[in-house]
């Protein structure tokens, strides 16, 4: 058995989410639950030591499916908007050539 993530996403009142996360470790039958987030003033530019917080892959991936549930979604900058959109223009200019051809074969027509 492995780890599994939780994660909870509520929305606030105010266009927010709070986020809630927690691990179950199968291995030592535990229950991890991720404490808040605090911020600390630091000299300009400084970086951290050690990352704000870790995912493994299947953990980030529960998260993002999580967020898209509340309805947040990439900047179009990402490019899944436009490229959709360019690929069902694509498609409905395809669509146009061989319908358009295969009637003109029909009507005896070239």
């Amino acid at each position: 058995m492995k780890n599994e993530l939780t994660v909870c996403i509520q929305k606030t009142r105010h266009s927010g989410l709070n986020i809630f996360i927690d691990e179950f470790t199968a291995g030592q039958q535990k229950n991890l639950l991720a404490q808040p987030l605090t911020f600390v003033e630091t000299e300009l530019y400084a970086c951290c030591e050690a990352p704000t917080f870790s995912l493994s892959e299947t953990g980030a991936q529960h998260l993002m499916d999580q967020l898209w549930a509340c309805g947040v979604r990439p900047i179009e900058e990402v490019g899944t908007t436009k490229q959709v959109e360019a690929i069902q223009a694509h498609l409905a200019d395809m669509k146009k050539l061989v319908f358009n051809y295969d009637t003109k074969i029909k009507k005896g027509t070239q």
